[in-house]
C-alpha cells in the first residue's frame, strides 16, 4: 500500500510531458496516420485515399486544440451534400480513430 501510494503521488506531483500537438493542424495528424498506421490496415489504400481527401478539405486546416463539435457538424453536413450518409458517417468514425491514437 505504501509503495502505491509513493508512486501515485510522485506521478501526481511530477509535470506533464510537453506536446506540441495543440500546434498541429488536423491534416498534419491525418498524413501522419496514413503513413504510419494505415499501410498496415487491411483496405489501407481506401482508408488513405480517405485520408487525403480530409485533408484536403477546409477541415483539415483547423488546429487540433480548436476542434469543438461544431466542425465535425459542418463537416457532416457538407459531405451530407456530396456522399451518401454511410460514407459521411466511415469519414466521421475515421477521424475520431486519428484522433484518438495521436
Amino acid at each position: 500500500m505504501r509503495w502505491s501510494k509513493v508512486l501515485e503521488n510522485r506521478l501526481l506531483s511530477s509535470p506533464l510531458p510537453e506536446t506540441n500537438i495543440k500546434y498541429f493542424k488536423l491534416k498534419d495528424l491525418l498524413q501522419r496516420y496514413a503513413t504510419e498506421i494505415s499501410p498496415a490496415h487491411k483496405g489501407g489504400e481506401s482508408e488513405i485515399y480517405r485520408l487525403s481527401a480530409i485533408s484536403r478539405c477546409w477541415l483539415g486546416d483547423v488546429e487540433v486544440i480548436d476542434l469543438t463539435k461544431y466542425h465535425f457538424i459542418q463537416f457532416r453536413e457538407d459531405r451530407l451534400k456530396k456522399v451518401s450518409s454511410g460514407t459521411a458517417k466511415i469519414e466521421l468514425m475515421l477521424i475520431k480513430r486519428v484522433l484518438k491514437v495521436s
